[in-house]
This record gives C-alpha cells, sequence and structure tokens, in this order.
C-alpha cells in the first residue's frame, strides 16, 4: 500500500473509488480529480480512531499564538477616509490600535487569531453534534498567551467555547490584536498588532502535552515569531517521536513568501494535513525548493485547472493531504494520489462577514477526520462550516451555527477518546447535496 494511503488509512480516512470522475497526468505524476458524489456506499470503515477509553488525551492540539478581535463593520468611506486599502492586512502599533478604535462607534471583542477560530469551531461542532458529553472532543490551546488583561480574556473566552489553554501565562508579554472590519460587501480588511514577539519554547510540560494528543495543528502564523523554525520542527519531532498526526495551517501568502524555505523543511520533517487558501498554496509551490525536474505547473495540467487545483498537484507529492480552499470557487482536496474538488455550499441569504470562513472550512475538516469520515464527506463538513461562519458576523461559529452544519439525523454516535460507545460503522457518505450521511451504529 502507498505510504501516504497507509497513514490515511491508520487515520481513519477511507480510499474512495466508486466516483465520477476526469484524469490529470503531468511530469510522470497521475492525479485523479473527482467531481460530484459517490455512486455507491463504500465498504465499512474502521473503527475510529478516536474509539479509546484513555480520557485523558486531547483529541487536538493547537500550537500558536493568542489573539483578541476586535470586530466592527464600517462602510468602504471609512476605509478610504483612514487610508486603509480595503481587503489588506497591515501592521499596526498599539498607539495606532487607539487611534483606530475611537473612531469606531461600536465594536466586538472576541479571543481570536486564525488558529483559536479553528479550535473554537470544532470544540463547537463536536459540542453540537455529538451523543452527550462525555463523547466530546478535547480540544486545547498552547504557545504564547499574554500575561495582560487581554490574556486572561482570551483563555476565560476559549475555555467557555470548550477549549483549554495549557500555555503558561508569560510575564511581561502582551497579547496580540486584531482589528477586522467588514464592508457591507462581507469583504474584511485586517489591521494586526502582533504583541509581545517571544520564541515559544517547548518545555517539558509542552512535550508532555504534544505527546498525549492525536492531531497537532501548528498554527501558519508562528512563523513570524523568533526561533520559529527552531520551535516548530523541535514539536515536530516530539509528535513524530509518539505517533501523533501534524497538520500546519500556512497563515497568509505574506507569511510563506517571508518563511518559505523554513515552512518547506518542517513539510519534509514530516507534515501530515497541509491546510492552505489558492493563493498560499501558490506561494509555496512557486518556493518548492526543487527545479529542473518538469514538476507538475498549471500550463502542463490542464487550460481550465484552477489555481486552487494547480497548487494542490504541485503539493500533493510532499505531504499526505493537502488542502485548498478558493473562495466561492470551493475547495480541493489532493490525497492518497488522487484530487477531490468540493463545491461551496450556498444558503439562502447572501455572505455577511467572510472573515474566519478559512478557519471554520478547517474545523469542519478535521471534525470529519476525528468522526471517521471518508474524504468526500470531511470536504462537505468542511465547505457546510465554512458557509455557516460566513453567513453570520464574527470569526467563529455559534453553538446554532455549529449545529446547522450537520442534518439532525446525523448527530450521533461522534465518539472522542473518552466516548463510551464503540462505533461499529463510523463512515459518512454523502448521497445528495443535502445530506451528509450518518453515524449511526
Amino acid at each position: 500500500m502507498h505510504p501516504h494511503r497507509q497513514l490515511l488509512w491508520n487515520s481513519g480516512v477511507q480510499y474512495q473509488p466508486h466516483v465520477s470522475s476526469r484524469h490529470v497526468a503531468s511530469a510522470g505524476w497521475s492525479n485523479q480529480i473527482v467531481v460530484g458524489w459517490p455512486e455507491e456506499e463504500y465498504p465499512d470503515s474502521k473503527e475510529s480512531i478516536y474509539n479509546r477509553s484513555d480520557d485523558t488525551k486531547t483529541d487536538v492540539l493547537g500550537l500558536g499564538q493568542a489573539m483578541v478581535d476586535f470586530g466592527a463593520s464600517v462602510e468602504n468611506s471609512w476605509l478610504e477616509t483612514h487610508g486603509v486599502a480595503k481587503g489588506s492586512r497591515s501592521l499596526i502599533s498599539v498607539q495606532e490600535r487607539t487611534s483606530i478604535l475611537e473612531g469606531i462607534d461600536e465594536y466586538h471583542i472576541a479571543a481570536g487569531g486564525s488558529l483559536s477560530n479553528t479550535l473554537i469551531d470544532l470544540a463547537r461542532l463536536a459540542r453540537a453534534n455529538s451523543a452527550g458529553p462525555e463523547a466530546e472532543f478535547k480540544v486545547a490551546m498552547a504557545g504564547l498567551v499574554g500575561s495582560d488583561a487581554l490574556g486572561s480574556y482570551y483563555r476565560s473566552q476559549m475555555k467557555s467555547a470548550g477549549v483549554s489553554v495549557i500555555a503558561p501565562q508569560e510575564e511581561n508579554v502582551h497579547t496580540g490584536t486584531v482589528i477586522v472590519l467588514t464592508t457591507d460587501d462581507a469583504q474584511r480588511t485586517m489591521l494586526s498588532y502582533l504583541g509581545t514577539q517571544k520564541e515559544v519554547e517547548i518545555s517539558k510540560e509542552l512535550e508532555q502535552a504534544i505527546s498525549n494528543t492525536s492531531i497537532l495543528v501548528i498554527e501558519g502564523y508562528l512563523w513570524e515569531l523568533p526561533n520559529a523554525s527552531k520551535t516548530i520542527l523541535q514539536a515536530i519531532r516530539v509528535a513524530k517521536e509518539h505517533g501523533v498526526r501534524i497538520a500546519m495551517t500556512a497563515g497568509d501568502a505574506g507569511v510563506v513568501d517571508r518563511n518559505s524555505e523554513a515552512m518547506w523543511e518542517s513539510i519534509h520533517a514530516g507534515v501530515d494535513i497541509l491546510f492552505t487558501n489558492a493563493d498560499e498554496a501558490a506561494s509555496l509551490a512557486r518556493n518548492r525548493p526543487i527545479s529542473n525536474d518538469g514538476s507538475i505547473i498549471k500550463e502542463s495540467i490542464s487550460p481550465v485547472t484552477s489555481k486552487a487545483e494547480a497548487a494542490a498537484l504541485c503539493l500533493a507529492p510532499f505531504c499526505p493531504m493537502v488542502c485548498v480552499t478558493d473562495g466561492s470557487v470551493g475547495s480541493v482536496i489532493a490525497s492518497l494520489g488522487q484530487m477531490w474538488v468540493i463545491p461551496p455550499h450556498w444558503t439562502q441569504s447572501p455572505p455577511v462577514d467572510t472573515c474566519g470562513a478559512g478557519d471554520a472550512w478547517a474545523a469542519g475538516m478535521l471534525f470529519g477526520l476525528l468522526s471517521g469520515g471518508d474524504i468526500v464527506s470531511m470536504g462537505h463538513v468542511a465547505s457546510r462550516s465554512a458557509s455557516a461562519v460566513i453567513a453570520k458576523h464574527g470569526p467563529t461559529l455559534c453553538p446554532e451555527a455549529a449545529a446547522s452544519v450537520m442534518p439532525r439525523q446525523s448527530r450521533t454516535n461522534v465518539v472522542s477518546s473518552s466516548g463510551l460507545k464503540a462505533m461499529k460503522n463510523d463512515q459518512i457518505y454523502v448521497t445528495d447535496t443535502e445530506t451528509l450521511g450518518d453515524f449511526s451504529a
């Protein structure tokens, strides 16, 4: 069996051969681009990897930097008056943050940051769709958390959402913030104060936490902190030593451009799941450390292949699972020598706020993986999660939105490491655009 397929099979991810598809072969690497729905039910999947009696094990541990979001709705004229480019992400000082907030009539505050959003969404998805408290996934956050009032607020909000913060409060560390400005067309503009930039040390306590989790998620923005490569490679080493699966986000395209060499070093060190959007994936593909080998490029695939598809095909040989979101176009998952094109999930109402869409997508994907789903089903859960978060203001799923992601008849026997029920058939399968299948035993 192909090593990538073996890894994902061991993870509970199921190979899915019975689908309509079109084939692409380029540069000696054959890929199957899968479009549409499964044509028949799949063989019974293995028992979920989270059907265990160990109630001390964390299902997902995030490693990143704590941030607090200030969210507000503004007019285009406000952005023009303040000289802020719409849709951009800019760095500001704490003094500029104070000045900007004083000029906004109303804003809301929430624990934020890309990774925090994903962890909150995952915890709420698990809570809304589980068979009971004993079956909820254990989700935790580690990394850099400030010792100021915002850091204390962050801890409180994460705990309330069902995410444990296991990082110590760092003395003399100021918590970073992001002002998220949303215009009427649901576009987001971000003004970030990074807070105290301090190395995240892999302490003995953090090593223990990594070794005692099932999936470690490394935040792409962590690459902007001092000695990030040392931190991330050490975390990957510890995870690999204990059989922990490793997911990594890319942050944004600028983070990739500034840190591509180090990011590729970490991918080669053993990243199992890569979460990116189309721009981030394209930047990673452009900066991959190979040359003159006839590697896949957009032009050699197909004139109708999207940037997301082309980038996914470039990255797939280097990582067991590559996930690329592409806004309203949908998303792409490359794994097991194949590529699945996942359509977006549209609701009757137009998007309200696109902030947090990619974070919710990653949460849905992790939820599907934890629940023992196949790749297509995981992708559709991810798509529905992203759709639910952009239908409201704010970067995370509220409990009601989390409950809407899965049909009511599917909310049975979602089992975590502390779950009491064993699932005989834990697969999800998709039969049409409105049905996400069955978790029933």
